[in-house]
């Protein structure tokens, strides 16, 4: 949210098939492996809680983290020394990929290994797995990130409302080729509707499995709530 002149411009719940509309058939796993336990019949660490990530991104991909589990069951993390699967390496130890594992992590709740009845500090790995549900043959486009569009004070003043379309390219790999403002809103907003959408990240329509280009009409809902 900008402060001053600038405020958000909602979407429309209906505007497009998102990410979100699948993930119910998404999941996401924490597993631990290659712990080290000091003496044969010492019980393993246990994830009690794990939250499902805020979002699923553009592909199926696991994250190694190097963890310490302590007695209290809090997990002490060391992301930099992360090993990430082959899709994803390179992507840097800050990307969204390692973010997303990380947030999971961080908000899940452990208890400690155990050894004669007494809990222990112990380390290993802990492995963040994002898994994204097999897509049909012929698939639509799907958006799975998109950025709010700004409008200026002079629309706020004015309380317009309404909503405004705007048509939109996306080639087979997932960029966008064009933007055509369907509509003709004043003070700017048509402008700031195409910026906005330049940000956006699109996975392409599939057809046969094969991704191809293809034209959807995306329907903005001034809402200043």
């Amino acid at each position: 949210m900008m402060s001053g002149a600038m405020r958000q411009l909602r979407l429309s719940a209906a505007a497009l098939l998102l990410t979100c509309c699948a993930c119910a058939e998404n999941s996401a796993s924490l597993t631990f492996d290659r712990a080290t336990y000091p003496a044969a019949g010492c019980s393993a660490p246990v994830v009690l809680r794990m939250p499902q990530p805020s979002r699923f991104l553009d592909q199926s991909y696991w994250v190694d983290l190097w963890v310490t589990i302590r007695i209290d069951g809090n997990v002490f993390m060391q992301p930099r020394d992360a090993t990430v699967s082959p899709n994803i390496a390179g992507s840097g130890w800050d990307s969204d990929y390692m973010t997303t594992a990380l947030d999971v992590v961080r908000y899940s709740t452990f208890s400690p290994a155990v050894c004669d009845g007494r809990p222990i500090e112990i380390q290993g790995v802990l492995r963040f797995t994002s898994n994204l549900a097999p897509h049909p043959a012929s698939t639509p486009l799907v958006v799975f990130q998109k950025k709010g569009v700004d409008w200026s004070r002079e629309a706020i003043e004015a309380n317009f409302k309404g909503t405004i379309r705007a048509s939109v390219t996306v080639n087979a790999r997932g960029y966008l080729e064009s933007v055509t403002v369907l509509d003709s809103p004043p003070f700017g907003l048509g402008t700031q509707i195409i910026k906005s959408l330049c940000d956006w990240r699109f996975r392409p329509a599939t057809k046969d499995g094969v991704p191809v280009s293809s034209t959807w009409v995306v329907t903005f809902t001034l809402d200043r709530r």
